[in-house]
């Protein structure tokens, strides 16, 4: 989060948008993970169940691929319609706890 490079354009064009201290969740072996198990057209509540039981899993593989690596986030968090309906359900989201109530003074 706080490293120096982070934020900045790489030499390739693309960008640092965040640190990761394991290799193990850079580069093609998390691609190839997202691509194929993360991008199925799962039945309800398959997917949810699949990343539970993998979770656990990558905790314990990643102590064996430490390293502090930069990457850039996947395509979706540069979807524009993406983050927009984001940006909506968490105003949603938090309304409840967003009044603005003014206060008379005494």
């Amino acid at each position: 989060m706080f490293h120096p490079d982070a934020g900045a354009k790489t030499p390739s064009g693309g960008h640092n948008d965040f640190v990761t201290n394991c290799s193990f969740f850079t580069g093609t072996r998390m691609q190839l993970f997202e691509k194929t198990v993360l991008s199925l057209d799962w039945p309800k509540g398959l997917r949810a169940v699949n990343v539970f039981c993998s979770g656990p899993i990558l905790m314990m593989v990643q102590r064996f691929f430490a390293d502090v690596s930069m990457v850039k986030s996947s395509e979706d968090s540069y979807d524009i319609s993406k983050q927009d309906a984001l940006y909506e359900w968490s105003k949603h989201a938090i309304a409840p706890w967003m009044h603005t109530e003014k206060t008379e003074s005494m």
